[in-house]
């Protein structure tokens, strides 16, 4: 099981996402999504986090380098574990609940909640709405493109987003979660993770496949 460390970052406006993009993307990133699951595909993406936190955001800065993308997903809550998608997977301490935040390239995400894939429920759109997102790819779906492409995700997460538990400041704690990078829809499909999935399909709710993720 792999363990990583979120810092603690000031933030002096968490919607201007554009200047927190700089202040994370100049950081070290916190981990890699470096593990390969299921069929390998012919060329794997690179993939880093970098990500930070306060006594109310969840901040993340996804930059990500792949052969090929794809954006069919053009509004919130749609299918976008099928383009190219990066998701964090999150469980707060206590009563084994987990989120899944699911956003694909042009910023278009889905947000849900439970224990197990068959226990999620999606999170509702009022709730999710406080969640900003962007990315260096704009917001207008695309088809595939491929000749290789970079592209980065930011994200600022309110704690109050993970409407199934009464957080306050993480500091000192720690969480457990996954991150992953998918594209299911491509014509050549990956499916990439921080921590290993040892199942037997693919299926990224497998929280017994979680690490720890401290917040110093």
């Amino acid at each position: 099981m792999k363990k990583a460390v979120i810092p603690r970052v000031a933030v002096e406006n968490p919607a201007d996402l554009k200047a927190l993009a700089q202040l994370l993307g100049a950081r070290e990133p916190v981990l890699a999504l470096d593990t390969v699951n299921w069929t390998p595909p012919k060329h794997v993406p690179e993939v880093r986090l970098h990500a930070g936190y306060d006594a109310a955001h969840l901040y993340l800065h996804f930059k990500v380098k792949e052969e090929s993308v794809i954006a069919l997903a053009g509004s919130h809550h749609g299918t976008v574990w099928l383009d190219s998608c990066v998701e964090m997977f999150i469980a707060p301490p206590g009563d084994g609940k987990y989120y899944n935040l699911e956003m694909n390239c042009i910023g278009k995400a889905l947000m849900a909640c439970g224990t197990s894939r068959a226990t999620s429920h999606r999170l509702p759109l009022e709730t999710f709405s406080l969640v900003k997102l962007e990315s260096s790819l704009g917001g207008a779906p695309f088809a595939e493109r491929a000749g290789g492409v970079s592209w980065t995700l930011t994200a600022s997460v309110p704690l109050a987003a993970f409407a199934r538990h009464h957080l306050g400041d993480p500091r000192g704690q720690t969480w457990r979660g996954n991150f992953y990078k998918c594209g299911e829809d491509l014509r050549d499909p990956h499916f990439l993770s921080w921590n290993l999935v040892d199942y037997f399909e693919p299926d990224f709710h497998r929280p017994e496949h979680f690490g720890e993720i401290s917040f110093a």
